[in-house]
């Protein structure tokens, strides 16, 4: 069941009648019927507890099965029960957010406060301010919501053993820590340093027992590319700090200072991590080879899409691309698209690629007919209407020549030799490739009607 996440979003009830609807809503009206409260707030929605009589909202065990059900319905429970240590504790363990509708003494009080976060870090928002300056129970609101730093009292969010499980947990709990430490370069760098291996872990657990301190690293994953756009200018323009940033998340490249993303060191680290951080780089950049090569390894070629008009129009730098990634031909330059004997240079190696040639040349006989030959394995990409029977009998003709060349080769060598075994291999993948396109041909010709000549001239 949908539980709303805030007083705006409650579910409306009922509009009319006196009883429970088939969904166990209830009127407007408060109701003193017992069994139809329960009836609405055990299996449905225990904010029904609102259209329940006073006296019903007074009773106790009745309460208990609303809050059980949804903790924010305390807030329709008499004054008394929000005084009700143990159905307090009931209401938080279900939605730390029902906190906000306990007593004051309640809400001041250890046990139930440490429930209540432990279910939502975020209800610390509505502990006493002695309890939001318990390191205890920040350290638990923090461990489950990192951005319950933000509740915490000022010198508690300077605890740099606090910030640090915040922004572990959310790095944009970085937000909220005071300016001072925000700006500590020392401090930035060792939450931006790369989590410890299984051996240094391990050193560590042997380094504590000894009673000392070899290793200093948390344990814990890194937080990620959301704590540097919360770090002051400064930081963000030293390259120290950006490469352990962007060694743990290239994306982290976003919030770097210009100098920085000009920068091919710290570029080239950003990319490697993940390609996609190549938008954030310098225009220069996104026209280096080494730049736009690394980063299109780190993301099947996608990563093609943001490099410059320069690039995606070289024909020497694309077809290397192409020739790798079968979907960097649609990140090439519209005349590349259109070049007739690029894109065949293409498809030799990755025959998918034709469905990104330039329409012009997909719908040009001459060109399929060259293509065919080129590559058989291109007729799978083509579309339904562009599968002739002609086109089919070149694919396949295709193939055959491939088929042979791989059982000759498959025949050199000795017996079990490396040679044979490869030769067996590719003769193998050409007749799977063969029959593929029959069967695919033969489909189309019965979509086409031309099933009778069709199926005799492919049987041949």
């Amino acid at each position: 069941m949908t539980v709303p996440e805030s007083e705006e979003e409650e579910r409306e009830i009922g509009t009319g009648g006196t009883q429970a609807g088939g969904d166990g809503a209830l009127e407007p009206e408060r109701c003193e019927d017992r069994a139809q409260v329960l009836h609405a707030v055990d299996p449905y929605f225990g904010a029904n507890l609102k259209f329940a009589s006073a006296e019903l909202q007074a009773e106790r065990d009745l309460v208990l099965v609303a809050v059980q059900q949804y903790g924010p319905a305390l807030r329709y429970a008499a004054e008394g029960l929000q005084n009700d240590h143990d159905l307090v504790v009931a209401a938080v363990q279900q939605n730390g957010y029902a906190l906000e509708h306990a007593s004051r003494a309640l809400r001041g009080s250890r046990d139930v406060v440490l429930a209540a976060v432990a279910q939502d870090g975020q209800a610390l928002q509505f502990a006493s301010y002695e309890l939001r300056a318990d390191v205890d129970v920040v350290s638990v609101a923090v461990d489950q919501h990192g951005r319950a730093l933000q509740y915490a009292t000022t010198s508690l969010r300077a605890n740099r053993d606090l910030v640090t499980s915040a922004v572990v947990g959310d790095p944009s709990a970085f937000e909220f820590v005071p300016d001072s430490l925000r700006a500590n370069r020392g401090f930035v760098l060792s939450l931006l340093q790369p989590p410890l291996s299984e051996a240094e872990e391990a050193m560590a657990e042997e380094a504590e027992a000894d009673g000392t301190e070899a290793i200093t690293r948390s344990s814990r994953p890194p937080p990620s590319c959301s704590l540097l756009p919360w770090c002051p200018w400064q930081l963000r323009g030293d390259k120290k700090v950006l490469m352990a940033a962007v060694g743990l998340c290239g994306m982290a490249l976003e919030a770097a200072e210009p100098e920085m993303a000009n920068d091919k060191e710290v570029v080239m680290a950003a990319v490697s991590q993940d390609g996609r951080a190549l938008r954030f780089a310098s225009p220069s950049l996104r026209d280096d080879h080494d730049v736009v090569t690394s980063a299109a390894e780190t993301t099947e070629g996608g990563a093609i899409e943001h490099a410059s008009d320069t690039l995606r129009g070289s024909y020497g730098f694309m077809l290397g691309m192409a020739s790798r990634y079968p979907n960097a031909l649609a990140l090439a330059s519209h005349q590349l698209r259109a070049d007739h004997y690029f894109v065949l240079e293409v498809i030799k190696s990755q025959p998918a690629a034709l469905k990104h040639a330039a329409v012009e040349l997909v719908t040009d006989d001459k060109f399929m007919h060259a293509a065919m030959r080129a590559n058989g394995m291109a007729y799978l990409t083509m579309a339904p209407e562009l599968k002739t029977l002609e086109r089919a009998e070149e694919a396949i003709a295709s193939l055959a020549v491939a088929l042979q060349t791989a059982h000759a080769n498959g025949g050199g060598g000795g017996r079990g030799s490396d040679e044979e075994a490869k030769g067996r291999a590719e003769a193998l993948s050409a007749e799977q490739r063969v029959a593929m396109i029959r069967k695919r041909a033969q489909a189309n010709i019965k979509r086409s009607g031309n099933l009778g000549k069709g199926l005799h001239r492919l049987g041949k």
